[in-house]
């Protein structure tokens, strides 16, 4: 399946910024939300989709979508309309459709598709951004500009930064979620948002993830993590058969509707291990009330499962201020269930406007800084500087900590960023202590395992990205990406393989892909993903890479890493260049030549600067 022309089938599963698309009965859905689209709306939106990322004219959707019908300006300017007001989309701020000035329009929304063979993702070429890489976009920038950033960049390159990512499940063989069986194992399924207003599933998604949290934080209650409940939002099956795929024993299901500053919750538990609702209540309460009302049926699910709740404080997703709390879960919303290129500034200013709100909302200084944590991954450099983002994480961070110390996500992103910045064995130190104060967030033992790879602890860190895999049935595939990472510093390139094709992503798993190959001296099967690097990003070089690992403490880890991509093919230096070894410039030399004055010249492109 072609990266850049799917070829999509009416048979083939195809979800569209997370709206599952129905083309034989021209519908969408997601959350509990079925729309409607005419016959012809859904062909140009398959169209689209067939596309992704790419600039389609008026006269291409007219001549393929259309064909041969002579189209008036409106009737397809009023077609994209209708496909935008279906996803709640506006050309203002386009998250599905972005209209490109006199030259057509581009699917911008990610797009995943599940034939008979494989899963495939596809999104914006031009705004995607890989595991293990930044991504600079460069267009009028200088010679000189390109120095000063090379000399200057400061590399993360964390595998997987997002606990929310909505990538494919991977159907790598992993040992699966071993709960003990002597404890009560439960799941949470998404609760379905009933109210007139789609925009309200970010309280039913909020519910969902707050009772998570809670429930998670129980001593002897077993809870299945929040991506494991989450692949199944949409999904039409029973309690019976989610419990025998997750591995537990009870599931929790329900249902929000709020109407202006009232709200209705249904809830049930049911025991699959008998196939029976154990427990069912209707609470009908104010929106003001919300966190009572989670109380209760924390409550009411503990003691139908024999437990007590003990003294142990609930998460720190609380607030005052229901304004604060409004502003949260649309931040979390947007950080949780879209693609870093899918989302912009606003993520920022939701968390922003929740802090003003309530200045004491600890899980709003803990979720602005992993979204600046990852923004600054990923090289959002058209958001704010990559200096500007690492200030505003250890702001943010720090602020979390200091309201709560015992804060395990805020230590985990400061971890993150010691490592980064040399200090391995204080980062190393400030992601564990974080995992033992939460030792059931998969996320954590995420991060212990990049801070442990990037100190060269590979062994340790395979351990404990196996201990975040082992508590999913149905691992997110960053996750497997990440332990292929780990398998290929310690060697372990047939284990890193099999990791990497059982998630079958070209544009995530190029550059891992690249590494393999080229440790196993297989540059015939490199070729690809090599093509494919150098086709999204033409500049890509062996001393990017040296400088984008540069963070790992030993300096074999290093090598092996520009051993690789050299094996691979992948250029020592971009477009072809050789300075050659009398042109090697020291740091003095590079100082004094670029105070000379001012540089003039054209980019490869033929652009002046």
């Amino acid at each position: 399946m072609n990266i850049n022309s799917l070829t999509l089938d009416k048979r083939d599963s195809i979800t569209i910024d997370g709206w599952q698309i129905d083309a034989n009965r021209y519908r969408i859905s997601r959350d509990g939300i079925e729309k409607k689209l005419e016959p012809r709306i859904m062909e140009l939106l398959l169209y689209l989709a067939d596309h992704p990322g790419q600039v389609v004219t008026r006269q291409q959707i007219e001549d393929d979508v259309w064909k041969d019908r002579v189209v008036g300006y409106d009737v397809l300017s009023g077609s994209i309309a209708k496909i935008r007001k279906a996803f709640e989309d506006t050309s203002q701020n386009p998250r599905i459709i972005e209209t490109i000035p006199k030259s057509g329009y581009r699917l911008i929304a990610p797009v995943l598709v599940q034939n008979k063979d494989a899963y495939t993702y596809s999104g914006n070429p031009a705004a995607e951004h890989y595991p293990g890489k930044r991504n600079f976009k460069i267009s009028r920038i200088s010679a000189l500009g390109i120095v000063i950033a090379v000399i200057s960049l400061v590399i993360i390159g964390f595998y997987v930064l997002n606990s929310g990512d909505s990538e494919t499940k991977s159907t790598a063989e992993t040992a699966g979620k071993h709960f003990d069986p002597g404890k009560p194992s439960l799941a949470i399924m998404p609760f379905k948002n009933m109210s007139n207003d789609p925009g309200q599933s970010v309280y039913s998604d909020g519910l969902t993830d707050d009772l998570i949290t809670d429930l998670s934080n129980i001593e002897g209650l077993q809870v299945t993590p929040r991506h494991s409940s989450f692949i199944y939002a949409t999904k039409k099956i029973s309690p019976l058969e989610i419990a025998r795929e997750l591995r537990v024993r009870y599931i929790v299901q329900g249902s929000l509707r709020r109407s202006f500053d009232d709200i209705r919750v249904n809830v049930q538990l049911v025991d699959t291990q008998i196939n029976q609702e154990i427990w069912a209540q209707r609470f009908d309460d104010s929106i003001e009330s919300i966190f009572n009302l989670q109380d209760q049926i924390i409550n009411q699910i503990l003691r139908k499962l024999d437990l007590d709740p003990g003294t142990k404080p609930h998460s720190k997703r609380r607030t005052t201020s229901l304004e604060a709390y409004d502003f949260f879960l649309r931040a979390e919303h947007r950080r949780l269930n879209g693609r870093p290129s899918a989302r912009d500034s606003k993520t920022l200013d939701f968390y922003r406007r929740a802090i003003e709100l309530d200045p004491s909302f600890v899980a709003a200084y803990t979720g602005l800084a992993r979204e600046a944590l990852g923004n600054w991954q990923n090289d959002e450099t058209r958001v704010m500087p990559s200096a500007v983002w690492k200030k505003l994480i250890y702001k943010t961070a720090g602020k979390a900590l200091e309201l709560d110390p015992e804060n395990a996500e805020a230590l985990a992103i400061l971890g993150l960023l010691q490592v980064v910045s040399g200090e391995h064995d204080v980062g190393i130190a400030s992601v564990k202590s974080a995992v033992a104060i939460n030792p059931g967030n998969p996320q954590l033992h995420v991060d212990l395992a990049i801070v442990l790879s990037y100190g060269g602890a590979h062994q340790e860190a395979l351990q404990s990205i196996n201990n975040a895999i082992n508590q999913y049935s149905a691992p997110p595939a960053t996750y497997i990406r990440s332990r292929a990472y780990i398998y290929f510093f310690l060697g372990q390139f047939e284990n890193a393989l099999k990791d990497i094709k059982s998630v079958p992503d070209i544009r995530n798993s190029t550059y891992i892909s690249i590494l393999i190959y080229g440790a196993m001296n297989d540059r015939k099967a490199a070729k690809p993903y090599v093509d494919a690097s150098l086709n999204w990003y033409a500049m890509d070089n062996q001393e990017y890479y040296r400088i984008n690992y540069s963070a790992f403490r030993r300096p074999q880890d290093i090598e092996l890493v520009i051993d690789s991509a050299n094996k691979a093919g992948v250029p020592r230096y971009p477009y072809g260049y050789d300075p050659g070894e009398s042109n090697l410039l020291d740091n003095t030399s590079i100082s004094e030549l670029t105070r000379k004055g001012l540089w003039r010249g054209k980019t490869q492109n033929g652009l002046e600067f």
